[in-house]
């Protein structure tokens, strides 16, 4: 792909995550990490269209792929919160390894989740200049049970999996995840952000509904700026443009 190459790092697990690092045409310590959703994958439509905008404005932009998902090694049902948390900040050490030293973070749905944990508490916070969440949940306890058979979920404890379908592909999770998940105390890891962040939704969000992003913005005690879009779904299809333009006038007016 012109203007980015492949990158390559390993995670805490010994697993080599995969993704792309765009370069913009002047050397800059900048770098926006792009954050996916739960089973998803950083070479999508979207995720290719953030980091080719905030390339061209002259940040550095690595879309990677977690463990597990995408060309990156691991097994997805091993899949959690924490994991995913490691994951962003391999990348991070990845990145500081080669000069970057300035992070913005734009996450998608499972992705946005990831970034602000990340922001509010993880070991890269004083490395975070700003951060995006775009459709992701503040609810994040009640993910992924609310999208799935009430008698599969039912069950999911007592077989210690759950298996389920997304964009045409099969996937299993481990109970672990939900293990994993009550550790988490969102709405004071979002009080703990105390760089400027952005919250985007579409106000047609079927996975997500947008009243999550309004929760969000009233838990954040930081810089904070609400964008709901009129009539978007959660892959904000048809409104990419829109999202592109908001994510690089964030970035360029907060990492300076």
């Amino acid at each position: 792909m012109k203007n980015a190459t492949e990158a390559h790092f390993p995670n805490s697990k010994g697993e080599r995550l995969w993704g792309r690092l765009f370069k913009p045409a002047a050397t800059t310590s900048r770098c926006v990490i792009i954050c996916h959703g739960f089973a998803g994958k950083s070479s999508s439509r979207n995720k290719i269209s953030w980091a080719r905008h905030l390339r061209k404005l002259g940040f550095a932009v690595l879309a990677f792929d977690f463990s597990g998902c995408g060309r990156s090694q691991g097994a997805f049902r091993k899949t959690s919160l924490g994991k995913q948390v490691g994951d962003l900040e391999s990348a991070i050490a990845f990145l500081s390894k080669r000069g970057y030293s300035e992070f913005g973070l734009a996450g998608h749905s499972f992705g946005g989740i990831v970034s602000l944990v990340e922001a509010g508490g993880g070991k890269w916070k004083r490395r975070i200049g700003a951060v995006a969440a775009i459709a992701s949940p503040f609810l994040i306890h009640k993910y992924p049970d609310v999208l799935m058979e009430k008698e599969v979920v039912k069950n999911w404890k007592r077989t210690g999996a759950i298996s389920f379908r997304d964009g045409g592909f099969g996937y299993s999770l481990d109970y672990s995840f939900k293990l994993d998940q009550k550790k988490y105390d969102f709405a004071k890891i979002i009080r703990g952000v105390k760089v400027p962040m952005l919250i985007v939704h579409g106000t047609a969000d079927k996975i997500v509904p947008s009243y999550e992003a309004k929760l969000i913005f009233g838990k954040a005690k930081c810089g904070k700026k609400l964008l709901l879009v009129k009539g978007a779904d959660h892959r904000f299809s048809g409104h990419g443009r829109e999202i592109c333009n908001a994510l690089g006038e964030f970035f360029l007016e907060e990492l300076k």
